[in-house]
């Protein structure tokens, strides 16, 4: 099992980019994929080119980076008992105004260790340590923002890798974090979420599907970052394994930022829907009023009758005469000539006894099937 395990794990460390990712080919194209890799990772073995120090992680190291980062500074805690921080800069009329959501990883951004060039822009931030995407729902619906973002950030949250939640249940949370946020603005993308030395990369791998899926489901641009982040280069990350380090790691995250703002995507055409209240801030935006007011007419209801079953028997009644229109394309002559005019006289002839009741069913094709019972 060892060697299955090593073999595989060289595999996903050789072709990083490939596997440490959502693999974004066609499912008809993926073997060919893992059969191209498997082929050229065995030709670096025969030709001795595959360096393996440089890719395997020292076992004392393992889920521990190298990295420094800064001691954390005290947060206030919200009303729901989240350590959680909003900063509001103010208005500025010649710059677009950014908001980001996250957790942890923003916090070294808000503190000032590792910040964002602006230029012309300026930014918000609510970040959430620890939290996972139902305590950034919390807290976004909560907050009070003063004004409508002109574009918004959402960090993926993977605080659920550590929480033992299972991925379908960790799409259904995002999904209604990201239906929230859609809300704020009508421009929205989401950050994939750095890696984590202490978490199983498939694990990581399988998340990252999921909410790369729910984005494309709600037509949000999303950006993916872990291919920037080399597992076997340490001193990307803190002594924890979770966080980034404020010189290295947070200036990739931080150049990764800036490069997908400044080309932002598209309005989406169509707005996700909640169920739940809107943020504060909605409420002090003043509607827009329609030169045009359109009028809502209700007609009154008209009862509709219900279709008979068309295999119930209607009793027509004892001796009662009734007239059929004699269609030569629903009857051949024989019956032509015993129905004749619907009298009586002439199933007399056809020595049919006169009938007591009768019994008509009309078919869903149109045919009227008669049933005489003496």
């Amino acid at each position: 099992i060892n060697i299955i395990e090593r073999a595989f794990g060289g595999l996903k460390t050789r072709w990083r980019f490939i596997f440490l990712r959502v693999l974004e080919v066609r499912p008809t194209f993926a073997p060919k994929v893992i059969t191209a890799c498997c082929i050229l990772y065995s030709i670096c073995i025969a030709g001795d080119q595959l360096d393996m120090e440089d890719e395997t992680v020292d076992p004392e190291e393992d889920g521990k980076g190298t990295g420094t980062r800064h001691r954390s500074r005290p947060w206030p805690t919200s009303s729901a008992n989240n350590t959680c921080r909003l900063v509001i800069p103010p208005e500025s009329k010649d710059k677009k105004f950014v908001f980001f959501i996250g957790d942890s990883h923003l916090r070294a951004i808000v503190d000032g260790f590792a910040p964002i060039k602006e230029e012309s822009l300026y930014f918000g931030f609510l970040a959430v340590p620890g939290g996972a995407a139902l305590d950034l729902r919390t807290e976004i619906l909560n907050a009070v923002i003063p004004r409508i973002p002109d574009l918004v950030c959402l960090l993926a949250p993977s605080n659920t890798l550590k929480r033992s939640t299972v991925v379908s249940e960790a799409g259904k949370q995002f999904k209604k974090l990201l239906t929230t946020v859609c809300i704020l603005s009508p421009k929205v993308f989401v950050l994939d979420f750095p890696p984590r030395l202490n978490v199983d990369p498939q694990v990581q791998s399988l998340l990252r599907q999921e909410f790369h899926r729910v984005s494309v489901q709600l037509g949000v641009s999303y950006k993916s970052v872990a291919e920037l982040f080399p597992m076997r280069k340490l001193h990307l990350w803190s002594r924890d394994g979770v966080h980034l380090s404020d010189d290295d790691g947070m200036k990739i995250l931080n150049k990764a930022i800036y490069e997908q703002i400044h080309k932002p995507p598209t309005e989406t055409e169509v707005m996700p829907t909640m169920s739940c209240s809107s943020p504060k801030f909605l409420e002090q935006v003043p509607k827009p009023t329609a030169e045009k007011v359109s009028k809502l007419v209700c007609a009154p209801e008209v009862p509709v009758v219900a279709p008979q079953n068309p295999f119930e028997w209607n009793i027509v009644g004892s001796h009662k005469k009734f007239s059929v229109e004699l269609n030569p394309k629903l009857f051949d002559g024989e019956i032509l000539e015993i129905l004749g005019d619907g009298n009586t006289s002439t199933f007399g002839d056809a020595s049919i006894a006169p009938f007591k009741k009768t019994k008509v069913i009309l078919m869903g094709n149109g045919v009227l099937l008669i049933c005489a019972m003496c």
